[in-house]
């Protein structure tokens, strides 16, 4: 069976709390927005208190770390606490920490004016990605703002995002997710540092990397048998576009519009408009627009799988692994031999060996 562990720590510090059994749990990696379960039963079994359990679980301050034979999974801030008498449980709704930065701007209350203004022209992409990480997850505006978050050195350079207003409002994790949608995959990876938890941030050139695997497909198979099952496609044509516009500073006939269309040979027009608030250069918008275009050219293809934890352990994948996906020639619909996909996400219960994995191709 599984070796699922769950612990509550401090979110800020890191530090190991405690370590109770779980009813049920979930955990996942890859996807920033998404809140997952757990449910304990309370009582006089778990030797607390009702002070203990009101003290071990607090919403943002604690946060459950899943491990699988002891090496982090996740850790993730817990965001609603639900008791229900009848059944004597307290339900754990937890977030990944990028939801942290959905709540936080560039500058913390009392440190932002209308004039406050980030310029990294002198800053690769990257290294704008870790300034952004450094003044989001770790600058002290205050005792309550920093959290153990390794942003990595700096990288010079120069970028089209570089500088960053606080009469724009974006948030930190807006911030992350445009620069993801087109330039590196971004991810805080989960690590123990002396039995302290903290996260290190992974920036991608453009893609993330780790521990490739190879596995068949198989319409049915138990666990440790070497094959991937519930084998599943999406092409998801609904950002597939053929024209863009972005849209960046200023407003009305003074606003800066860049706009690039591909050849009519993609044909079906779908334009979209891609707000880049902080560029006042027309030359940057037009190259953006250009990107943004050519890589929504196509529909975006997904592939999603079951694999158990004796075949792939979750604990060493990593968001970019590589997964050599073996079709079968007679495959009635996925092209046959072996295709190259990078995992971008994965999920699963503290009760199974099983785990859903999500990739694109590429």
């Amino acid at each position: 069976m599984a070796g699922f562990t769950t612990e509550i720590r401090e979110t800020q510090s890191g530090i190991f709390l405690d370590r109770l059994p779980v009813e049920s749990g979930e955990w996942e990696r890859g996807n920033p927005t998404g809140t997952k379960t757990h449910v304990y039963r309370l009582g006089d079994h778990d030797g607390l208190t009702r002070s203990d359990r009101r003290d071990l679980f607090q919403t943002r301050t604690r946060m459950l770390t899943v491990c699988f034979d002891g090496r982090p999974i996740c850790h993730r801030p817990i965001r609603n606490l639900h008791f229900d008498d009848p059944t004597q449980t307290l339900t754990v709704t937890h977030e990944d920490i990028r939801a942290r930065g959905a709540k936080r701007k560039l500058w913390g209350t009392g440190a932002m004016t209308q004039q406050s203004m980030f310029d990294w022209r002198g800053y690769s992409l990257r290294g704008v990605v870790r300034q952004v990480l450094y003044y989001g997850f770790v600058h002290p505006y205050s005792a309550a703002w920093p959290l153990n978050v390794d942003v990595g050195g700096a990288e010079t350079g120069s970028s089209p995002w570089a500088q960053f207003f606080a009469y724009d409002g974006q948030t930190v994790d807006s911030i992350l997710s445009m620069v993801e949608d087109m330039g590196p995959d971004i991810e805080l990876e989960p690590e123990f540092r002396n039995g302290v938890a903290w996260w290190a941030a992974r920036v991608g050139t453009p893609y993330l990397t780790g521990p490739a695997f190879e596995l068949p497909i198989r319409s049915v198979g138990k666990p440790g048998d070497g094959a991937l099952t519930s084998v599943s496609q999406d092409r998801n044509g609904e950002e597939q576009a053929t024209g863009v516009f972005t849209v960046g500073r200023g407003s009305e006939q003074d606003q800066r519009i860049g706009q690039f269309g591909l050849p009519v040979s993609y044909q079906v027009s779908a334009d979209f408009e891609i707000p880049y608030k902080e560029i006042d250069d027309q030359a940057t918008l037009n190259a953006l627009a250009q990107q943004w275009a050519l890589a929504h050219a196509e529909p975006r293809i997904q592939v999603s799988a079951t694999a158990t934890t004796q075949d792939i352990d979750p604990s060493l994948l990593r968001i970019g692994s590589m997964l050599g996906i073996m079709v079968d020639p007679n495959h009635a619909w996925l092209d046959p031999g072996v295709k190259q996909h990078r995992v971008i996400g994965y999920a699963g219960t503290t009760e199974s060996d099983d785990f859903d994995l999500v990739f694109e191709e590429g």
